[in-house]
């Protein structure tokens, strides 16, 4: 019985002191007004990868245009960590 009862106690405070589980949300929207075409659709592209798990990357534009390079970054970047 004593040892049902510290088993009991134990497994309270440990799970006490285990945060709780992140929310999945989608980020905030981000506003890509003004921003160019290639960055817009390297962002998309980005975040969907960070947000599906799978990666979704055109490889030959990403390798040939910094626009679309950078904007896949900053959206993959940003949606991973939400």
């Amino acid at each position: 019985m004593k040892t049902l009862l510290a088993l009991m106690i134990a497994v309270g405070v440990l799970s006490a002191c285990t945060p709780p589980p992140q929310p999945r949300y989608a980020p905030t929207r981000i506003n890509l007004e003004g921003f160019p075409p290639a960055y817009k659709a390297g962002y998309r592209d980005g975040c969907d990868s960070a947000q599906s798990g799978r990666y979704r990357k055109d490889r030959r534009r990403f390798k040939s245009d910094p626009e679309y390079h950078t904007g896949w970054d900053d959206g993959y970047g940003l949606c991973r960590r939400h």
